[in-house]
């Protein structure tokens, strides 16, 4: 997720209705998406969007590490963050015999 709205004042500013402001909702219905042993990438902007998506993780229980982002191709006005959240793998079945085939065939 590329710098998702997390202020109002911010979908204000792009003219989309209230209704659909979200952000919780849309972090939660992304991460349900990401499949086991899948990564999620998000990026903000500013000290401010970065505390608030730190928030919403923490509040979805989402654990996710959070580091500065510079580009080497253009620099911003304001700081840009990452976020990097791995769901859990699923558990692993590879030792255990498929259905109709032998321990022997392995």
């Amino acid at each position: 997720m590329l710098f998702p709205f997390l202020f109002t004042d911010d979908t204000d500013d792009w003219g989309l209705p209230r209704r659909l402001f979200q952000p919780a909702g849309l972090l939660a219905h992304v991460w349900a998406r990401v499949a086991p042993g899948g990564i999620l990438v998000m990026a903000n902007q500013g000290a401010r969007e970065c505390q608030e998506q730190r928030r919403l993780l923490a509040e979805l229980s989402i654990p996710a590490e959070t580091a500065p982002f510079d580009s080497p191709f253009r620099s911003y006005a304001e700081p840009r963050f990452i976020h990097v959240a791995k769901r859990a793998s699923s558990p692993s079945f590879t030792s255990m015999p498929s259905p109709g085939r032998s321990d022997s065939l392995r």
